[in-house]
């Protein structure tokens, strides 16, 4: 399979804050053994009726190896024909899809879309799953507009263990909150990493990147004056203030501007 037609749909990975469709990963943070195989699932949390899912989700091949993926569970007992496949043409990157065929034949979400299967390297590591594209159909083959699928962690450790590891990250502290319309948001690290700070509206698009560098111990303190990365003065509201470092999930902190 190589193509799909769907594919040719305008980019889904960034949702708008109406009508938007959330899917996450299931579990979002997980631990497997060196050399183990584990699995991840798309879950849909909506009462949405679909017809097709696909997916393409990069990751670090040092970290893990894509086996297979299969149908979630949302799609049993549906009665018709899945068209599935899975391929993976580059190291890190892989496309899944499922497709009902049949006139009549849908599933329901709630529930699983899609399991994707995969084994660790002999050696420990830590990887993102991250978003490329993801695509939704309804039962009339029409895409479902505003998805959004944010990433999961999986860990490479020994022994495995079923929590994240409790280690020191990054801060990121906002003060005043609320704020008209100028904010102060303070960074650090207790160790030096690179890293981007973005502020972002509720439905998780990108606003601008208010600081990106090393960051370390020191405090940084950036400031913000309620603007988009053009200088457009925004609306009174909730933001969210990103802060991605290497190595770890982002640092979320939310703030109400008011004017």
């Amino acid at each position: 399979m190589k193509s799909f037609a769907p594919m040719t749909a305008a980019l889904l990975f960034i949702a708008t804050a109406a009508h938007a469709t959330a899917l996450r990963w299931e579990p979002r943070w997980q631990s497997v053994a060196p050399g183990a195989e584990g699995s991840v699932a798309v879950m849909l949390d909506d009462a949405v009726d679909i017809r097709t899912i696909e997916v393409r989700i990069t990751y670090d091949p040092d970290v893990i190896t894509g086996v297979t993926s299969t149908p979630g569970s949302i799609y049993d007992g549906v009665g018709c024909f899945l068209w599935e496949d899975y391929e993976e043409t580059t190291p890190g990157l892989f496309h899944a899809y499922v497709v009902i065929i049949g006139g009549a034949c849908y599933a329901s979400g709630p529930g699983e879309l899609l399991v994707w299967h995969f084994q660790a390297a002999p050696q420990t590591g830590v990887t993102e799953l991250a978003t490329v594209d993801v695509y939704l159909s309804d039962p009339q083959a029409d895409p479902l507009p505003d998805l959004s699928l944010g990433k999961a962690t999986i860990v490479v450790s020994d022994p495995a263990t079923g929590a994240p590891p409790l280690r020191p990250g990054p801060t990121l502290q906002l003060a005043p909150n609320p704020f008209n319309p100028r904010t102060q948001l303070i960074v650090s690290s207790p160790v030096a990493c690179a890293a981007r700070l973005e502020v972002r509206d509720l439905a998780g698009r990108s606003l601008g990147t208010l600081w990106s560098g090393t960051l370390g111990s020191a405090p940084l303190a950036v400031a913000w004056d309620g603007v988009d990365a053009a200088g457009r003065a925004l609306p009174s509201g909730a933001y969210l203030f990103a802060l991605e470092a290497a190595g770890g999930p982002p640092v979320v902190v939310r703030g109400t501007l008011l004017r």
